[in-house]
């Protein structure tokens, strides 16, 4: 203890001590029997299934340990950051190769994984341990000599990272990082993505001058052209590059390369990028078309097909090989009206369009010669009824045949046919008999009607019908003594006459119409029956 005590105290006559904090990369070891990566799977913006680092930190105090941030590589990314048990957890993109680690207060340092693990892989966890460090800082005074000058980096490219003795130095846009420091010899290592890393030494001895270091880093990465005779979009590893063709740098190594088209297949390849390829042009197959296909038909036929207004042909006409997705698809003849669809065609499809062309007024069409119709006859058999208010119901049969002009003949009765010894009044007195005779309050009637006459053709199926012949209708009444008086104030006989109307249908025939005996006695007429039509 006492010499520990005179040791600081001959420092402290030298210069004046100071106490440091910094922290240093102790390890990176996979964990292959950690499944936390799989059990909080979570996927970057290029749709990859991240890689999970453990953070670990040894020395540092929890409210320190918050001031570290994480940068990853150019096309990486952090997608996510918490806190585990005293650990800070980094779900990272696959294929991680370097993570720039800062401090708030104490500085940077460079992590390059490959110097740890092989590959940083999807869905894999590892652990990373930070220990924090402690160091004294020296500075010597009453020196009579300066010694200590500014040592400058120049660094290319200017993305590059500078560790110098272990510590990592601030390095700024322009690729300039500077420090005011000590005489000696300061050992440094200069790396950057895509770029070959270097180590040197550098030695600080002349208070007059700065030293400057100038460090050119040679590439890890070849320039090529990426071409195809298509207008596709270019993609390298999900990323879009351009359309039809791209020149770029691409690091070496293997690349899964896309070549994607709208109603295309997408064309895919796996492409290793050597040294020797430098300034190479490499051609991609272009991506292979997607077809369907389409029937097109049109009243009239011999219309014009235009497709995306291309003229294909004339309908009918089967089409082959049309490329998916929308075309538009128009259909022209002299006379008509043009004929204009959109379609969606799905790969494999068979799509038909049937187009009916209005005429646009400015053909006449031909007149054709007229040909004389016939007309047509018409053969009918019908059943009757009649009846009137009186009441008298009859019934009977109607037969006839007519074109524009024709004949029918009707027979109707109720098929009662009754003889009277007397003839009476409608008071019930009886022609020349004055003794007085009693009713039984019995009626019957006799009723027969037979006419004839024409049909004439109104509008087929539309027919009227006129004509006359004779009839009769006689009242009976009966006495208490079972025989039977005419009534002649109630029965009629003499002319009869008919008038309706009917129709006539292939196989049907309906009638309606009134007949009369002598205009005094009148009763509706309804027939149905059979129509045979020819022409």
């Amino acid at each position: 203890m006492m010499k520990k005590t005179c040791f600081l105290f001959l420092l402290l006559l030298c210069g004046v001590v100071a106490i440091g904090q910094d922290f240093e990369i102790v390890s990176v070891e996979s964990l292959p029997a950690d499944m936390s990566a799989r059990e909080e799977m979570k996927t970057d913006h290029n749709d990859r299934q991240c890689a999970l680092l453990r953070v670990a930190t040894q020395n540092i105090a929890p409210n320190q340990r918050e001031g570290f941030s994480f940068v990853p590589d150019l096309g990486s990314e952090v997608v996510e950051r918490a806190t585990r048990d005293g650990e800070i957890w980094l779900w990272v993109s696959p294929g991680l190769k370097y993570l720039r680690i800062k401090h708030r207060d104490w500085g940077q340092y460079e992590l390059r994984l490959p110097d740890y693990v092989t590959r940083v892989e999807a869905l894999h966890t590892y652990k990373v341990t930070i220990k924090g460090t402690l160091s004294l800082i020296i500075q010597e005074q009453n020196n009579s000599s300066p010694t200590q000058q500014y040592l400058v980096f120049q660094l290319s490219p200017t993305n590059a990272m500078l560790e110098v003795d272990g510590q990592l130095w601030e390095v700024g846009p322009d690729g300039t990082a500077m420090k005011f420091v000590n005489f000696g010899t300061y050992s440094y290592r200069v790396q950057a993505p895509n770029y070959l890393p270097e180590t040197g030494k550098v030695t600080v001895d002349d208070p007059n001058n700065t030293k400057t270091e100038v460090v050119r880093l040679n590439p890890d990465f070849v320039e090529v052209t990426l071409k195809m005779d298509a207008d596709a979009e270019i993609w390298v590893n999900n990323e879009k590059k351009g359309t039809r063709t791209w020149t770029g740098s691409l690091g070496k190594g293997t690349y899964k390369i896309e070549c994607k088209q709208e109603g295309h297949e997408t064309s895919v390849i796996s492409k290793e990028i050597t040294a020797e390829m430098n300034g190479q042009t490499i051609i991609l197959p272009a991506p292979k078309p997607n077809y369907g296909s389409l029937n097109v038909e049109s009243t009239p036929i011999g219309a014009t097909i235009y497709i995306d207004g291309k003229e294909v042909g004339e309908t009918p006409r089967s089409i082959n090989e049309i490329m998916v997705g929308k075309h538009e698809i128009r259909l022209t003849k002299e006379g008509f009206v043009a004929y204009t669809e959109t379609i969606n065609i799905a790969k494999d499809e068979r799509k038909q369009i049937k187009a009916t062309l209005k005429s646009d007024g400015s053909v006449v069409k031909p007149q054709q010669p007229m040909t004389p119709k016939k007309e047509s006859s018409v053969f009918f058999v019908m059943a009757n009824a009649a009846y009137s208010i009186a009441p008298q119901t009859s019934f009977g049969l109607t037969v006839g045949s007519a074109k524009k002009l024709g004949w029918y003949a009707s027979l109707g009765s109720n098929f009662s046919f009754k003889s009277a010894e007397f003839e009476c009044d409608g008071t019930g007195t009886i022609s020349g008999i004055s003794s007085e005779y009693s009713y039984s309050g019995n009626k019957s009637t006799s009723r027969l009607g037979a006419t004839a006459g024409l049909v004439l053709r109104i509008s087929d199926p539309i027919y009227a019908y006129m004509g006359g012949g004779y009839g009769f209708r006689n009242v009976f009444w009966e006495l208490e003594n079972g025989s039977w008086s005419k009534c002649t104030d109630d029965s009629y006989q003499g002319i009869a006459i008919d008038a309706g109307l009917m129709l006539h249908f292939d196989g049907f025939g309906l009638s309606l119409g009134v007949q009369t005996i002598g205009v005094k006695y009148l009763e509706a007429k309804i027939g149905i029956g059979y129509t045979l039509k020819k022409r």
